[in-house]
């Protein structure tokens, strides 16, 4: 019988932070947000750099390695998942780039110095109303009106 060959090293550093970080508090991280403690947990994993080629201080993994970590972090925790699948990202997008913010850029990502992403303070929201019995064509309308309804609501 054969053994199973030694996981990648950055394989068997999310399974630990996985199993010692990131499981036991991801309730509490849905309900509170990532704290930075697990950002910077993510950052000494290595995973931060997964991808970005070894000059610019990543680890060049293969896409086997970085799908399998993904797997991984969000079995544990999907919030953080999320957070480090947004810098995994433009660092993806920056180790393939000629341009010359890949210079300017890329090493500051692959090492965790600078963590890209965007926010939004607050979302509009889009009334809906229900129209008609549950399950019927009429049920919920996308403009927010229920349909044969003019703008006032009013049916005339």
């Amino acid at each position: 019988m054969t053994t199973p060959p030694d996981p990648h090293p950055l394989v068997a550093g999310a399974r630990r932070l996985a199993a010692e970080v990131l499981a036991p508090r991801a309730e509490q991280v849905d309900q509170e947000g990532v704290p930075a403690s697990s950002i910077e947990a993510v950052k000494r994993s290595g995973l931060l750099g997964l991808s970005a080629p070894v000059e610019y201080g990543g680890s060049a993994a293969p896409a086997a390695v970085a799908r399998e970590t993904a797997e991984i972090l969000a079995g544990a925790c999907c919030s953080t998942w999320f957070v480090q699948t947004q810098h995994h990202t433009p660092v993806m997008t920056l180790a393939k780039s000629e341009l010359p913010v890949r210079e300017w850029l890329l090493g500051p990502l692959a090492r965790g110095s600078c963590c890209p992403g965007w926010r939004t303070p607050s979302c509009a929201r889009i009334p809906v109303f229900r129209c008609g019995s549950p399950g019927s064509a009429a049920a919920g309308a996308s403009t927010g009106r229920c349909p044969g309804t003019r703008a006032g609501g009013s049916t005339t």
